[in-house]
């Protein structure tokens, strides 16, 4: 177990190949908490656009395409390139594709946390954003992300 930790641990400050130890490979953990608007689901879905290295991706975080009742909390892993450091990741932000309005969904998220842990679910997770209430409309489908100013950014030599 403290091989793992150890392992996760020089992976996050770049000091070590996660190519090596595939079963050692880390995901970002999304917990979203829903506040007294549901995210409907079906066409009305939540992403995550995570920018490692200059290159978007973006992830379905309501799997299935699954509705997120009200007051309701949901994790979800996207699991990170076996090339990660943390000294390339530039981005997380937030999209919705949900129009709003009367026919359309609107969506309140009362919270999300965002941490990078190891796959296999041993360890501590380091804790990448924390960010509180944000009502997705149909005019505001998108939040971007700050990333804690306190990671260590920078690879160590």
């Amino acid at each position: 177990m403290r091989l793992i930790a150890l392992i996760v641990a020089l992976i996050w400050l770049g000091l070590a190949d996660p190519a090596s130890a595939q079963e050692n490979r880390v995901v970002l953990r999304f917990t979203a908490a829903t506040g007294n608007d549901d995210l409907r689901g079906g066409g009305d879905n939540l992403y995550a656009v995570v920018t490692i290295g200059g290159r978007e991706t973006r992830h379905l975080l309501n799997q299935r395409s699954m509705r997120w009742a009200d007051h309701t909390s949901h994790v979800t892993n996207v699991l990170l390139p076996s090339n990660f450091r943390l000294a390339d990741l530039s981005g997380i932000r937030l999209e919705t594709s949900f129009r709003g309005g009367i026919d359309g969904d609107n969506w309140n998220m009362d919270s999300m946390l965002v941490q990078i842990a190891p796959r296999s679910g041993e360890g501590t997770p380091l804790t990448l954003v924390r960010h509180g209430f944000f009502r997705f409309t149909g005019d505001r489908r998108s939040l971007t992300l700050r990333l804690n100013p306190e990671l260590p950014r920078e690879r160590v030599k």
